[in-house]
């Protein structure tokens, strides 16, 4: 009788994937850990069928419910089999929680008092248009109002969405909370962590700020305390604004480290509430409470599933769709990045994706602009590691970026973790860039190359001017 075997979904293979990327394993760490040989692993990958039991311990190790992962569920006498082979095989997580099995001491989020929610949505902007994302917000939902999630972060580049899904989400589910609030972090420089408690406790009771202690410590106190009385869903945008530019993803700006001991405290102590960030860079904390399985989800906004894609492209009036699937693949699915491409593509080519594809450069001003102010905000490291895969047709191994940059192997690794969690770069045991990145960093590379060379003809100029000079003749009086 042949041995039970289970194969990933398309979906589970691609939350599999990511859970890889987020544990900070190499397929082959992986491959020992979980004590196989390289042809299963990538077969689960792939989406092929595995032995049962193997399959559920690569779940396992990546803190995954097999469940989830699995392309179809077991039959009955497959369940049977595996109750009794793997009696503690976690069947209640998901794949995206490790965290999920923590019980709190209170009932799910539900605005049973018959008083309307109160919903203060700040500067949240007006959503027009939405696209796919039924398995994120389907996802997010459970996390929230089913298992009691403290923290929630939506990760991802700048344009995936992340702010649409937030307030997609906040639409679907504000009728089961007390307070809805929601703050934008997107200024410069962003508000101070005392300044925004004060705005938070007033908007919860109307509290006169003269009141409020000065002290930062006593309004997170003072919140908590908010957030353990009422059922609040609160939503922070664009929490890049609080990191530190030409450093480490997750390293805070100066005088916003105190935010660090906010997040914390949401994360690890006992509420009824939930805190929802968006960001395109995750704040070092909170990555450690995940991996501490503490009741908090990290979620990866990847770009548009490919019927949604072509959704959004049907909506703008391309043509040649037979081209469609390039454009999706070369702009990973970036809703934002494929509106802007569009509209460029009606312009100025007649709505045809096919001229579009001719042109020598796949990236447009708008789109520039996107990706300069997070690659404005990378170490030198970061743009080196940035630079040397952009020139590379392959992806290039830890091993032979070590060859070709002169940095320690802990610094090289610190700023390879730090680039993965920016989304800036993709990969397992190889790194490599998406297309339109790839662009921009060769289009960067190129312009400072032509700046430098400039500069030496400016500085070689002076220097003649300079010799001509001492070398020219008195004039005679």
């Amino acid at each position: 009788m042949a041995k039970p075997s289970l194969k990933a979904s398309p979906q589970g293979a691609q939350v599999a994937k990511q859970a890889l990327l987020r544990s900070g394993l190499t397929q082959q760490e992986l491959r020992s850990q979980v004590g196989c040989s390289r042809q299963p692993l990538t077969n689960f990958f792939k989406g092929d069928a595995i032995a049962q039991t193997l399959f559920i311990r690569i779940c396992e190790h990546l803190g995954l419910s097999w469940r989830e992962i699995a392309d179809l569920p077991p039959s009955p006498a497959e369940f049977v089999a595996l109750s009794t082979e793997n009696p503690t095989a976690d069947l209640r997580s998901t794949p995206f929680d490790r965290g999920a099995d923590i019980a709190l001491p209170y009932p799910p989020p539900s605005n049973g008092t018959g008083q309307p929610t109160k919903i203060d949505l700040g500067t949240a902007p007006n959503l027009t248009t939405f696209y796919g994302r039924e398995a994120e917000l389907k996802f997010l939902t459970q996390a929230i109002l089913q298992r009691h999630t403290a923290l929630v972060v939506l990760l991802g580049l700048r344009g995936m969405g992340k702010t649409t899904l937030a307030i997609k989400l906040v639409e679907s589910i504000k009728q089961e909370f007390d307070h809805v609030i929601w703050r934008s972090l997107a200024y410069n420089p962003p508000p101070p962590l005392t300044q925004l408690l004060a705005d938070l406790l007033q908007s919860f009771s109307n509290r006169d700020i003269g009141s409020l202690s000065q002290a930062v410590d006593d309004r997170i106190s003072q919140l908590l305390t908010d957030l353990r009385q009422n059922r609040c869903l609160l939503v922070l945008d664009n929490a890049e604004s609080l990191m530190q530019d030409h450093a480490l993803a997750g390293a805070y700006r100066p005088g916003y480290e105190d935010y660090r001991e906010l997040f914390r405290r949401i994360g690890t102590e006992r509420h009824q509430s939930c805190l929802i960030l968006t960001t395109r860079e995750t704040p070092r904390e909170i990555a450690e409470l995940e991996a501490r399985d503490f009741p908090v989800s990290l979620l990866s906004v990847m770009g548009l599933a490919e019927n949604d894609a072509y959704q959004l492209l049907e909506a703008k009036g391309l043509g040649d769709r037979t081209y469609w699937n390039t454009l999706i693949e070369i702009f990973q699915g970036n809703p934002l990045v494929l509106q802007i491409v569009a509209a460029t593509i009606q312009r100025s080519f007649g709505g045809q994706v096919s001229l579009f594809l001719k042109q020598a450069t796949i990236t447009t001003r708008q789109i520039v602009d996107l990706l300069d102010q997070q690659f404005d905000s990378l170490s030198p490291l970061e743009r080196e590691i940035m630079y040397w895969l952009a020139v590379q047709p392959q992806p290039l191994a830890f091993a032979e970026l070590k060859e070709l940059i002169d940095a320690s192997g802990a610094d090289l690794l610190d700023a390879l973790e730090s680039l993965l969690r920016r989304s800036l770069i993709q990969g397992e045991a190889a790194f490599t860039l998406q297309p339109v990145v790839r662009q921009y960093v060769i289009n960067e590379f190129t312009q400072q190359q032509l700046s430098l060379e400039l500069t030496h003809v400016r500085n070689s100029i002076q220097h003649l001017l300079v010799q001509n000079s001492r070398s020219a003749p008195a004039t005679e009086q």
